[in-house]
């Protein structure tokens, strides 16, 4: 249905698709790589606009996309009765992922009416979903994702630079830059059997939405896929001579360590200068966030049965291209 309602806004007023989407900042990463906390980071400041959890959720208003201002409110209480509910059904989840109804979030769903997200595969766990989406096309998807994103420009205004972010984008660095081809693009950077385990954690909790027995062991397998998948692609599309000049590296315990230094270099690589405003803004979300409650990590790769040499050496190329040695804790 949301599809539908783009494609006949779009049809009745087709100056949106004129919109210009400049620049995009677009944060690329495996799991647990510090994706969301950089996003986070970022949005403090004010010239960048990323996407909230319920913008992703219900991008268009209930009334006629085409009457603006759109009335946001009813979605944006919609999204927190969302986040209310995971919060009694799943609140692990909600301890792994920060997650709020305003709060900057992936645009995973955003790609759903293009049938280029990875919902279906990383938290439902749909196997023809996921045999499909690693073969399939998706130059398609992404520029609906763009036309997208110019509709909720000219919805909602502003005309800020995009803050994106997805994991997901790992595997799709060609239609996302054919898509965005002025895009500056963060890799966070980190050990990808943290991202194996983690994703299978999260596919556990997938499955509890759905059944009161979760089994560890094919969230395992599963993980093991993706994540091989998002490393292996990666890596292959990575030095394309289109796309090198456009990449910002950050190392996980370099942004652990000093956080607004490194949204400072992904700030410039972006041709804008970090202001006073948006230094002080981004000290108040670290003090706000400092000691914050987390899950604790209570789980590694052998409670999914995923075979720790055997992604070892599947992984070597990505420790070369970035290096990085391989995390002690995750000893074989």
């Amino acid at each position: 249905m949301q599809r539908l309602r783009f494609v006949d806004l779009w049809k009745r007023q087709p100056e949106i698709l004129d919109e210009p989407i400049e620049a995009p900042i677009i944060i690329v990463g495996l799991p647990r790589s510090g994706t969301t906390f950089l996003q986070q980071l970022l949005a403090a400041d004010e010239r960048l606009r990323p996407i909230p959890f319920w913008e992703n959720l219900a991008p268009l208003p209930a009334h006629d996309p085409a009457i603006r201002p759109p009335e946001d409110a009813p979605l944006i209480a919609q999204a927190e009765a969302n986040v209310e509910g995971l919060r009694r059904t799943a609140p692990g989840l909600l301890a792994l992922h920060q997650l709020g109804a305003e709060d900057p979030e992936e645009e995973i769903y955003l790609l759903g009416p293009a049938f280029a997200t990875t919902v279906y595969e990383w938290v439902y766990m749909v196997p023809g979903f996921a045999s499909w989406f690693a073969k399939a096309d998706h130059r398609a998807g992404y520029r609906f994702f763009r036309q997208v994103l110019q509709t909720l420009q000219w919805m909602r205004g502003g005309r800020r630079r995009f803050l994106l972010k997805a994991p997901q984008h790992m595997e799709q660095l060609v239609p996302l830059l054919e898509a965005f081809p002025d895009a500056v693009v963060v890799e966070t950077v980190r050990d990808p059997l943290t991202a194996a385990s983690s994703l299978a954690n999260l596919c556990c909790y997938g499955q509890r939405l759905r059944t009161e027995r979760p089994d560890p062991l094919a969230a395992g397998v599963a993980s093991e896929a993706i994540v091989s998948r998002l490393v292996q692609s990666y890596i292959r599309d990575r030095d394309l001579p289109f796309v090198d000049a456009r990449f910002v590296t950050v190392p996980f315990a370099d942004l652990m360590r000093e956080p607004v230094a490194l949204a400072e270099r992904v700030l410039t690589a972006a041709r804008l200068d970090l202001t006073d405003e948006t230094r002080a803004e981004m000290q108040r979300y670290l003090d706000a966030n400092e000691g914050k409650e987390r899950a604790p990590v209570d789980y590694g790769p052998a409670d999914f049965g995923i075979d720790i040499p055997r992604l070892r050496d599947r992984f070597q190329g990505y420790y070369a291209r970035f290096g990085l040695s391989p995390d002690p804790k995750f000893a074989a």
